[in-house]
């Protein structure tokens, strides 16, 4: 058994049940709560808290086990810089696994074994849980986080402890979001494992549900080395588009492109360019001037990562980064192409959710990125031509369809003048309507 010191107030506690003292604990320190008063001695459990993680740090998904990491870090640096938890600082100690389950193993073990480990933390990817944890069941110590959300994992242990949803449930949302937008046709890459097929199986259970057609998939291995072939069997589906992140200039554009037509992609498909970098806007002209080439249509922007790169300040009204937002819209609209907003990352502020749509509307964009389904209905409102608008493109659509007017470019519609210019207006208008309903 692992051995803890208590005052004597806990020593009952500490030696029948280790467990619910590594909870209380836990607790206070992921969740940055005060200990209760009791646990406020310095010989309770030394003069840190360590955990243990195994994590993804390098390999095919090292780029999200870093990010999961630093995110990690910030929010324990803050707790220590505020005292800790009750004068006792985290430390977290973190083992680079590759995804790779033996490593995985390998540094789970190490962890269990040191005597100075109080519980394992946000260990990385459904495979790794999978392998480890009767070995962490059967040691008493705390899995917290575990970042998976398999079904078999979700075991009712007490030293288990997850927080996030089941992979069933994650796929249903995004599936029932896509749904709403209109889309019937998905493409589904998912890893060649029990988590992998537990994710599929959640996307096809739900694109039953929300009458979601039309699914292609692929399966690729942990080591994404099939990654190029299951690329070549989603694009045999013909999807509308293909998102490109982090376009910086027109060539990165077009190599995409060309890439898409030498593995047999159908002409359809239009490429969408993220626009998140300060080279992107620096260049945002001439990566719109291959839209032809490229088969470009959407400029996408990654306001975030924007705002990352150049080190402005996210206030109110985004004053920082407009001047980028209008140079992408007139680049845009100069050649034809379409402008799809950034994020809005509060998605429980709806009132501040709104008023970025307006402003987003006023600029020109012509609609927005989500990251909640809860922002769905408010988007499609605010973007939504209203009423009165959609009523007078329709007046404007049939007065030009009177045979009288069919040659003229210029008429008078309810004592106005109206132009053809108008006209391309209000089809679009009405265009939206229609699709939005």
């Amino acid at each position: 058994m692992r051995q803890q010191t208590a005052t004597s107030t806990f020593l009952a506690d500490a030696t029948t049940a280790p467990v619910h003292m590594r909870r209380r604990l836990l607790q206070g320190a992921c969740l940055a709560a005060a200990w209760p008063a009791a646990w406020a001695a310095k010989d309770t459990l030394g003069g840190e808290v360590r955990l243990g993680q195994s994590i993804a740090l390098t390999g095919p998904l090292g780029d999200l086990g870093q990010a999961l990491l630093q995110g990690a870090k910030a929010h324990f640096d803050a707790v220590n810089a505020k005292g800790g938890i009750n004068g006792r600082r985290i430390e977290l100690v973190t083992q680079d696994d590759g995804y790779d389950v033996k490593r995985a193993v390998a540094n789970v073990d190490g962890f269990i074994a040191d005597s100075s480990t109080f519980a394992l933390f946000n260990c990385f990817g459904t495979p790794m849980c999978e392998a480890v944890l009767p070995t962490v069941v059967a040691a008493g110590i705390p899995f917290f986080a575990p970042f998976t959300v398999e079904l078999s994992l979700r075991v009712k242990e007490r030293s288990v402890f997850n927080i996030r949803a089941s992979y069933p449930d994650e796929a249903e949302q995004l599936v029932k979001h896509l749904s709403t937008l209109g889309i019937k046709r998905v493409a589904v890459a998912y890893q060649n494992n029990s988590f992998g097929k537990e994710v599929f199986e959640g996307v096809r259970v739900a694109a039953d549900k929300y009458q979601v057609s039309g699914i292609e998939s692929a399966t690729v291995e942990n080591t994404g080395a099939d990654a190029a072939a299951a690329a070549t069997k989603l694009l045999a589906g013909n999807p509308d588009a293909i998102l490109v992140p982090k376009v910086a200039r027109p060539g990165d554009i077009v190599n995409v492109s060309k890439i898409h037509v030498g593995m047999g992609g159908a002409e359809k498909t239009r490429m969408w360019a993220m626009m998140e970098t300060p080279m992107a806007i620096f260049n945002v002209r001439e990566i719109a001037s291959v839209h032809q080439v490229a088969r470009l249509s959407c400029f996408v922007l990654g306001t975030n990562d924007l705002l990352k790169e150049s080190r402005a300040l996210a206030t109110g009204g985004r004053f920082a980064i407009l001047p980028w937002l209008s140079m992408t819209l007139l680049a845009a609209r100069a050649y034809g192409l379409d402008v799809i907003d950034g994020v809005y990352n509060d998605f429980r502020d709806e009132p501040g959710f709104r008023a970025e749509c307006e402003q987003g509307r006023t600029l020109g964009m012509d609609g927005k990125t989500l990251i909640h389904p809860g922002q769905i209905a408010a988007c499609n409102e605010m973007f939504s031509p209203a009423s009165e608008e959609v009523a007078w493109a329709h007046k404007i659509i049939d007065a030009f369809k009177s045979p009288e007017n069919a040659a003229k470019g210029v008429i008078t519609v309810d004592g106005k003048m109206v132009e053809r210019l108008h006209l391309a207006m209000a089809e679009r208008v009405a265009a939206i309507a229609e699709a939005i309903s």
